[in-house]
């Protein structure tokens, strides 16, 4: 059963949000509506997901976020507030957040959101756990990493996180100079995946207009009098397979922010 620590000041939240979680069945919950006890619940106990407010008297939840990472409290965070504000979306995905949700939730998003956070959190300490030595021969798709030719330990340890989250449905995030093989990993971690089968569909960010570009990657209805046409986007003709956003620092923080909404 996982231990979740949910906290928020306003008591009607978090009684709805304990019982709620408790009746899953999956989940035991501990409930805190003064902020100023967190860090000690954090530091001597053990739990699997901090659910979290930020607009909380006493202390924030964004001073909370800072103070878990000059401390190295490392477990999952999802955001509940209940004012959607992209700069404190960005200051608090930036100190970690997995996501940002506004209350109220949906009981289904809730849990899905919940449920990618916890794998999220299982494959991150699968490959922190990864042994100090690695060789390529012990991948287990060595196929999948022909293109990418090199002997250097660090280099392979790569590659074999990369293969762990080829095996899960998160999405990856690959950064790196300009020419050191961005792509080529990302084609390696859908070669080694169950969607190898399907598109990889590359998509260069910074040849978009930001003001175009989300229609190109969600797509768009066209109207002419009495017709309509969608214009499919890059979402849905990656759908079953990989999408590989290049230079995605050239969107703006409210496109990302909307799309890590979308990806979550």
């Amino acid at each position: 059963m996982k231990r979740i620590l949910l906290v928020d000041d306003d008591v009607a939240v978090t009684n709805y949000f304990n019982v709620f979680l408790a009746q899953t069945g999956q989940f035991e919950t501990t409930v805190e509506n003064d902020s100023r006890n967190v860090m000690d619940l954090l530091m001597h106990n053990q739990f699997d997901l901090l659910l979290l407010d930020l607009d909380m008297p006493n202390v924030g939840g964004i001073s909370i976020l800072n103070k878990m990472k000059e401390m190295n409290i490392d477990i999952p965070v999802i955001v509940l507030t209940g004012v959607y504000d992209v700069d404190l979306a960005v200051k608090s995905m930036k100190l970690g957040v997995l996501d940002y949700l506004v209350k109220p939730v949906e009981d289904d998003k809730l849990l899905e959101t919940i449920d990618v956070a916890l794998e999220h959190s299982t494959v991150d300490k699968s490959i922190k756990h990864l042994p100090e030595k690695l060789s390529r021969q012990e991948l287990v798709n060595q196929a999948a990493f022909e293109s990418i030719i090199t002997q250097d330990p660090e280099m392979t340890r790569i590659l074999h996180q990369a293969e762990k989250l080829a095996s899960c449905e998160l999405c990856v995030f690959i950064w790196g100079e300009s020419g050191s093989g961005k792509e080529t990993l990302a084609r390696s971690i859908h070669n080694a995946s169950a969607r190898r089968g399907n598109k990889f569909v590359v998509v260069e960010v910074n040849s978009f207009n930001p003001e175009e570009f989300p229609s190109f990657l969600f797509g768009q209805a066209q109207s002419w009098g009495n017709k309509r046409q969608e214009r499919q986007g890059f979402i849905d003709e990656a759908n079953g397979g990989t999408l590989f956003l290049n230079h995605i620092e050239f969107l703006s923080f409210p496109m990302q922010i909307r799309l890590r909404r979308f990806i979550k």
